[in-house]
Protein backbone atom coordinates (compact mmCIF):
# COMPACT_ATOMS: atom_id res chain seq x y z
CA UNK A 1 0.00 0.00 0.00
CA UNK A 2 2.81 2.36 1.05
CA UNK A 3 4.29 1.53 -2.42
CA UNK A 4 1.26 2.32 -4.58
CA UNK A 5 1.05 5.85 -2.63
CA UNK A 6 4.76 6.29 -2.83
CA UNK A 7 4.13 5.97 -6.62
CA UNK A 8 0.67 8.20 -6.83
CA UNK A 9 2.66 11.09 -5.04
CA UNK A 10 5.70 10.76 -7.75
CA UNK A 11 2.85 11.00 -10.46
CA UNK A 12 2.41 14.50 -8.93
CA UNK A 13 5.87 16.04 -8.08
CA UNK A 14 7.96 17.19 -10.96
CA UNK A 15 11.68 17.56 -9.72
CA UNK A 16 14.73 16.61 -11.39
CA UNK A 17 13.43 17.73 -15.21
CA UNK A 18 16.63 18.30 -17.00
CA UNK A 19 16.81 22.35 -18.21
CA UNK A 20 14.99 23.75 -15.30
CA UNK A 21 16.29 25.49 -12.30
CA UNK A 22 16.67 22.95 -9.49
CA UNK A 23 16.94 23.26 -5.57
CA UNK A 24 17.42 19.66 -4.01
CA UNK A 25 16.76 16.07 -5.24
CA UNK A 26 15.42 14.05 -2.35
CA UNK A 27 13.20 10.86 -1.91
CA UNK A 28 10.05 11.27 -0.98
CA UNK A 29 10.16 8.66 1.72
CA UNK A 30 13.81 7.99 2.40
CA UNK A 31 12.75 5.14 4.94
CA UNK A 32 10.34 3.69 2.56
CA UNK A 33 13.25 3.76 -0.01
CA UNK A 34 15.69 1.58 2.03
CA UNK A 35 13.13 -0.88 3.06
CA UNK A 36 12.47 -1.30 -0.23
CA UNK A 37 15.94 -1.38 -1.23
CA UNK A 38 16.93 -4.27 1.37
CA UNK A 39 13.84 -6.28 0.01
CA UNK A 40 14.47 -5.81 -3.44
CA UNK A 41 18.04 -5.54 -4.55
CA UNK A 42 17.73 -4.10 -7.89
CA UNK A 43 15.20 -1.60 -6.84
CA UNK A 44 16.96 0.92 -8.81
CA UNK A 45 16.91 -1.08 -11.83
CA UNK A 46 13.38 0.13 -12.18
CA UNK A 47 12.81 3.87 -13.96
CA UNK A 48 10.24 4.75 -11.86
CA UNK A 49 11.49 3.70 -8.38
CA UNK A 50 15.21 5.34 -8.88
CA UNK A 51 14.06 8.73 -10.68
CA UNK A 52 11.20 9.60 -9.12
CA UNK A 53 10.85 7.67 -5.67
CA UNK A 54 13.81 7.11 -4.87
CA UNK A 55 16.80 9.37 -6.69
CA UNK A 56 18.96 10.10 -3.93
CA UNK A 57 19.10 6.66 -2.85
CA UNK A 58 19.20 5.22 -6.10
CA UNK A 59 22.33 8.05 -7.19
CA UNK A 60 20.05 9.33 -9.87
CA UNK A 61 20.14 12.68 -9.29
CA UNK A 62 21.32 14.78 -12.22
CA UNK A 63 24.56 17.13 -12.18
CA UNK A 64 23.54 20.47 -11.15
CA UNK A 65 25.27 23.23 -12.84
CA UNK A 66 25.32 27.23 -13.09
CA UNK A 67 24.22 28.07 -15.77
CA UNK A 68 23.94 32.20 -17.91
CA UNK A 69 26.93 34.91 -17.19
CA UNK A 70 28.71 35.06 -14.16
CA UNK A 71 31.08 37.27 -13.33
CA UNK A 72 34.09 38.54 -10.44
CA UNK A 73 35.21 41.77 -9.46
CA UNK A 74 38.71 41.34 -10.17
CA UNK A 75 39.34 44.35 -6.82
CA UNK A 76 37.15 42.51 -4.34
CA UNK A 77 36.74 38.97 -5.60
CA UNK A 78 32.60 39.21 -5.26
CA UNK A 79 31.39 37.02 -7.45
CA UNK A 80 28.07 38.43 -9.15
CA UNK A 81 25.28 35.90 -10.22
CA UNK A 82 22.25 38.01 -10.66
CA UNK A 83 22.55 36.80 -14.52
CA UNK A 84 22.94 32.63 -13.86
CA UNK A 85 20.73 30.68 -12.59
CA UNK A 86 21.08 26.20 -11.80
CA UNK A 87 20.28 23.80 -14.13
CA UNK A 88 20.21 19.90 -14.06
CA UNK A 89 22.61 18.49 -16.63
CA UNK A 90 21.64 15.82 -19.54
CA UNK A 91 23.52 12.34 -18.75
CA UNK A 92 26.88 12.23 -19.30
CA UNK A 93 27.74 16.16 -19.25
CA UNK A 94 29.81 18.09 -16.86
CA UNK A 95 30.05 21.74 -15.24
CA UNK A 96 31.62 24.41 -17.05
CA UNK A 97 32.64 27.76 -16.63
CA UNK A 98 34.11 29.31 -20.05
CA UNK A 99 35.53 33.17 -20.54
CA UNK A 100 33.22 35.40 -21.74
CA UNK A 101 34.34 38.15 -24.70
CA UNK A 102 32.75 40.88 -22.45
CA UNK A 103 35.92 41.68 -20.43
CA UNK A 104 37.94 40.44 -17.95
CA UNK A 105 36.49 38.11 -15.01
CA UNK A 106 33.58 37.53 -17.36
CA UNK A 107 32.08 33.85 -17.35
CA UNK A 108 29.51 31.73 -19.22
CA UNK A 109 28.35 29.11 -17.10
CA UNK A 110 26.78 25.97 -18.54
CA UNK A 111 26.42 22.06 -19.00
CA UNK A 112 28.59 20.65 -21.85
CA UNK A 113 29.66 17.52 -22.92
CA UNK A 114 33.15 16.99 -22.04
CA UNK A 115 34.69 17.10 -25.32
CA UNK A 116 33.78 21.08 -25.93
CA UNK A 117 36.38 21.79 -22.66
CA UNK A 118 39.70 23.90 -23.38
CA UNK A 119 42.62 24.69 -21.42
CA UNK A 120 40.77 27.86 -20.90
CA UNK A 121 37.81 26.59 -19.25
CA UNK A 122 37.00 25.54 -15.28
CA UNK A 123 35.46 21.88 -16.32
CA UNK A 124 34.18 19.77 -13.28
CA UNK A 125 31.93 16.78 -12.61
CA UNK A 126 30.30 18.19 -8.48
CA UNK A 127 27.20 19.81 -8.40
CA UNK A 128 27.52 23.71 -8.59
CA UNK A 129 31.35 23.75 -8.80
CA UNK A 130 31.76 25.82 -12.27
CA UNK A 131 32.02 28.90 -10.06
CA UNK A 132 34.85 31.37 -10.82
CA UNK A 133 37.45 31.83 -8.00
CA UNK A 134 35.83 29.22 -6.23
CA UNK A 135 38.23 29.44 -3.15
CA UNK A 136 36.41 32.91 -1.73
CA UNK A 137 33.49 31.06 -1.59
CA UNK A 138 34.61 29.12 1.18
CA UNK A 139 33.28 29.76 5.00
CA UNK A 140 36.20 31.78 7.03
CA UNK A 141 38.71 29.84 8.71
CA UNK A 142 38.15 28.59 12.06
CA UNK A 143 39.21 30.89 14.84
CA UNK A 144 40.92 28.07 16.58
CA UNK A 145 44.57 27.62 16.03
CA UNK A 146 44.81 25.17 12.72
CA UNK A 147 47.19 22.14 13.06
CA UNK A 148 50.29 22.55 10.84
CA UNK A 149 49.93 20.49 7.62
CA UNK A 150 52.66 20.04 4.98
CA UNK A 151 50.64 20.90 2.42
CA UNK A 152 52.54 23.89 -0.04
CA UNK A 153 50.32 26.54 -2.15
CA UNK A 154 52.02 27.41 -5.04
CA UNK A 155 51.77 31.62 -5.62
CA UNK A 156 51.10 32.26 -9.44
CA UNK A 157 51.96 35.78 -10.52
CA UNK A 158 50.61 36.48 -13.79
CA UNK A 159 52.63 38.67 -15.59
CA UNK A 160 51.30 41.66 -17.90
CA UNK A 161 52.78 41.53 -21.66
CA UNK A 162 52.07 43.74 -24.06
CA UNK A 163 54.94 45.88 -26.79
CA UNK A 164 54.09 48.01 -29.35
CA UNK A 165 57.17 50.01 -31.74
CA UNK A 166 56.98 52.20 -34.71
CA UNK A 167 59.11 53.44 -37.40
CA UNK A 168 59.86 56.76 -36.83
CA UNK A 169 62.41 57.31 -40.45
CA UNK A 170 61.83 57.12 -43.99
CA UNK A 171 62.53 53.76 -44.89
CA UNK A 172 62.96 51.83 -48.45
CA UNK A 173 63.39 48.08 -48.41
CA UNK A 174 64.81 46.56 -51.22
CA UNK A 175 63.42 43.54 -53.88
CA UNK A 176 63.86 40.64 -51.39
CA UNK A 177 62.11 39.57 -48.24
CA UNK A 178 63.09 40.84 -45.08
CA UNK A 179 62.15 41.10 -41.31
CA UNK A 180 60.91 44.68 -40.72
CA UNK A 181 62.62 46.47 -37.18
CA UNK A 182 59.91 48.62 -36.01
CA UNK A 183 62.87 50.23 -33.79
CA UNK A 184 60.79 53.42 -32.30
CA UNK A 185 59.83 51.25 -29.18
CA UNK A 186 56.79 53.21 -26.88
CA UNK A 187 56.60 49.76 -24.48
CA UNK A 188 57.53 46.47 -23.67
CA UNK A 189 56.26 44.96 -20.79
CA UNK A 190 57.26 41.67 -20.12
CA UNK A 191 60.29 42.13 -22.21
CA UNK A 192 59.17 39.91 -25.44
CA UNK A 193 59.89 42.22 -28.29
CA UNK A 194 64.17 43.10 -29.90
CA UNK A 195 64.02 46.53 -31.30
CA UNK A 196 67.44 45.69 -33.02
CA UNK A 197 65.63 42.43 -34.82
CA UNK A 198 62.16 43.11 -34.77
CA UNK A 199 60.91 39.68 -33.58
CA UNK A 200 58.86 39.43 -30.62
CA UNK A 201 59.60 36.25 -28.53
CA UNK A 202 56.23 35.07 -26.09
CA UNK A 203 57.59 34.67 -22.42
CA UNK A 204 54.28 33.23 -21.56
CA UNK A 205 51.55 31.17 -23.58
CA UNK A 206 48.09 32.87 -23.87
CA UNK A 207 45.82 34.42 -26.37
CA UNK A 208 47.07 37.47 -28.18
CA UNK A 209 46.35 39.97 -30.24
CA UNK A 210 48.54 41.96 -33.00
CA UNK A 211 48.30 44.62 -34.72
CA UNK A 212 50.18 46.37 -37.86
CA UNK A 213 49.87 49.19 -39.66
CA UNK A 214 52.06 50.86 -42.42
CA UNK A 215 51.77 53.96 -44.95
CA UNK A 216 53.22 54.00 -48.47
CA UNK A 217 54.97 57.46 -50.32
CA UNK A 218 53.39 58.87 -53.08
CA UNK A 219 53.05 56.35 -55.99
CA UNK A 220 54.98 54.00 -53.61
CA UNK A 221 54.17 50.37 -52.36
CA UNK A 222 54.15 49.51 -48.89
CA UNK A 223 53.37 45.50 -48.59
CA UNK A 224 53.88 43.68 -45.12
CA UNK A 225 53.24 40.24 -44.08
CA UNK A 226 52.93 38.81 -40.63
CA UNK A 227 54.35 35.91 -39.34
CA UNK A 228 53.90 33.52 -36.43
CA UNK A 229 57.23 31.37 -36.11
CA UNK A 230 57.38 30.43 -39.84
CA UNK A 231 53.87 30.37 -40.64
CA UNK A 232 52.56 33.41 -42.80
CA UNK A 233 49.57 34.93 -41.10
CA UNK A 234 48.28 38.05 -42.73
CA UNK A 235 49.18 41.39 -45.04
CA UNK A 236 48.82 44.92 -44.73
CA UNK A 237 49.13 46.71 -48.38
CA UNK A 238 49.31 50.35 -49.06
CA UNK A 239 49.22 52.13 -52.28
CA UNK A 240 48.28 55.52 -53.94
CA UNK A 241 48.67 57.20 -57.35
CA UNK A 242 48.56 60.49 -57.36
CA UNK A 243 49.64 63.09 -54.92
CA UNK A 244 48.31 60.68 -51.67
CA UNK A 245 49.88 58.73 -49.24
CA UNK A 246 48.14 54.89 -49.19
CA UNK A 247 47.73 53.46 -45.38
CA UNK A 248 47.12 49.89 -44.77
CA UNK A 249 46.16 48.26 -41.57
CA UNK A 250 45.44 44.86 -40.18
CA UNK A 251 45.01 42.55 -36.85
CA UNK A 252 44.34 39.18 -35.47
CA UNK A 253 43.60 37.20 -32.17
CA UNK A 254 46.38 34.32 -31.83
CA UNK A 255 46.77 31.34 -29.68
CA UNK A 256 50.71 31.42 -28.93
CA UNK A 257 52.91 29.38 -27.08
CA UNK A 258 55.58 30.59 -24.81
CA UNK A 259 58.71 31.15 -27.29
CA UNK A 260 56.83 31.70 -29.78
CA UNK A 261 57.75 34.25 -32.38
CA UNK A 262 56.22 36.93 -34.01
CA UNK A 263 57.12 39.10 -36.51
CA UNK A 264 56.46 41.40 -39.84
CA UNK A 265 58.53 40.69 -42.86
CA UNK A 266 58.74 43.20 -46.35
CA UNK A 267 56.90 41.17 -49.30
CA UNK A 268 59.33 39.63 -51.47
CA UNK A 269 58.37 42.57 -54.32
CA UNK A 270 60.73 40.84 -56.92
CA UNK A 271 57.33 38.47 -57.70
CA UNK A 272 55.87 42.08 -58.36
CA UNK A 273 57.61 43.97 -60.53
CA UNK A 274 60.72 44.36 -58.81
CA UNK A 275 58.60 47.43 -57.15
CA UNK A 276 60.42 48.75 -53.93
CA UNK A 277 58.51 47.93 -50.78
CA UNK A 278 58.56 51.60 -48.85
CA UNK A 279 57.31 52.99 -45.44
CA UNK A 280 56.84 56.26 -44.91
CA UNK A 281 57.70 57.34 -41.39
CA UNK A 282 59.43 60.53 -39.29
CA UNK A 283 60.05 61.55 -35.80
CA UNK A 284 57.45 63.85 -35.98
CA UNK A 285 55.06 61.83 -38.13
CA UNK A 286 54.78 57.91 -37.18
CA UNK A 287 52.34 55.82 -39.00
CA UNK A 288 53.68 52.31 -39.01
CA UNK A 289 52.94 50.29 -35.93
CA UNK A 290 53.16 46.58 -34.79
CA UNK A 291 52.07 45.98 -31.47
CA UNK A 292 51.04 42.98 -29.37
CA UNK A 293 49.42 42.33 -25.88
CA UNK A 294 48.22 39.21 -24.14
CA UNK A 295 44.41 39.16 -23.90
CA UNK A 296 44.16 35.60 -21.47
CA UNK A 297 46.73 33.37 -20.10
CA UNK A 298 46.06 30.03 -19.04
CA UNK A 299 48.51 29.27 -16.77
CA UNK A 300 47.06 32.49 -14.67
CA UNK A 301 43.69 32.17 -14.86
CA UNK A 302 43.32 35.63 -16.01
Amino acid sequence: MRLVLLIFLASLVSQNVVGETIVTCEDIDPVACQSMAQQNANMCQDPTLSRQICPKHCNKCPLVCYSGETSIDPRTNVIDFRQSNTISCNTGEICRLKPHGTGIGSYIAECSDQQQCTHYDICCNSSLCNTPKALTTLPPPPTTTPKPTTTTVKQVTCPGVGFSAGIANNRTILKHAEVVIFDHMYTDVGSGYNARTGVFISPVAGIFVFEVTTLAERNKYSYLDLYHNSNYILSVYGHKSGCDYGSGANAIILDIQKGDRVYVKARDSSLYGDIDINIYGRTSEIYSIFSGYLVHSPTCGN
